[in-house]
């Protein structure tokens, strides 16, 4: 082979290599990515996607509290209600007419149905007394609202009432918790459960507004 046809192959070899190479700065690995570029699954969570639970004594003799932080709330909030006898009927109107409803103790108003559409919703903590008997009070903390839920059974479980009392979102969880108090007494939260869920909240770094 003459000199000159090797001198022009070993040059295309030497031009084909450089076409392909890229400098370090620009690698691509396996996945597709940049070289400097995290994984999706690599990347730092913000926002703690497990559910987290805490034991606290509570105010009935042997019974502790039991606080629940569920992360996922993909959906709206819907205030539990439920009447095994029409509202209307005697053995609920002899009882209370608020038995399987939805009542806001601070306006007097009762509701068939309430939820809180899930595009407002920060977070949700629940606490409850850990018994059998169904009694738990849900936070829905939204931006601009902290809803109190409280939900419980009656008379061996025929009515399921949800009393919402409702006050502005203006908590910083960073220094010293205050929150407003209203004028009215049934308006105001249950300072006693409402302090717990906002040390737990402080104490997990749970976002509420």
């Amino acid at each position: 082979m003459k000199k000159s046809q090797l001198i022009l192959i070993f040059s295309f070899i030497i031009l084909f290599s450089s076409c392909i190479w890229q400098p370090p700065n620009n690698q691509v690995a396996k996945n597709g990515l940049p070289a400097d570029t995290a994984k999706p699954s690599e990347k730092p969570e913000s926002v703690s996607t497990k559910i987290l639970t805490d034991t606290l004594p509570s105010d009935v003799d042997k019974i502790n509290f039991v606080i629940t932080y569920k992360p996922s709330h993909s959906s709206d909030y819907i205030a539990a209600y439920e009447s095994g006898v029409p509202v209307t009927d005697k053995y609920a109107t002899d009882r209370d007419v608020d038995k399987g409803q939805i009542y806001f103790p601070c306006s007097k108003k009762r509701l068939h149905d309430y939820k809180i559409p899930k595009q407002k919703i920060v977070n949700i903590v629940s606490i409850k007394y850990n018994m059998t008997v169904y009694d738990k009070t849900d936070y829905v903390f939204t931006q601009d609202t902290i809803f109190e839920i409280h939900t419980s059974t009656a008379n061996a479980g025929i009515f399921t009432d949800s009393d919402i009392k409702l006050i502005p979102n203006v908590i910083d969880l960073s220094g010293k918790i205050k929150y407003t108090h209203q004028k009215s007494k049934n308006c105001n939260f249950d300072d006693n459960l409402f302090n717990h869920v906002l040390n737990f909240c402080s104490k997990n770094n749970i976002k509420i507004k």
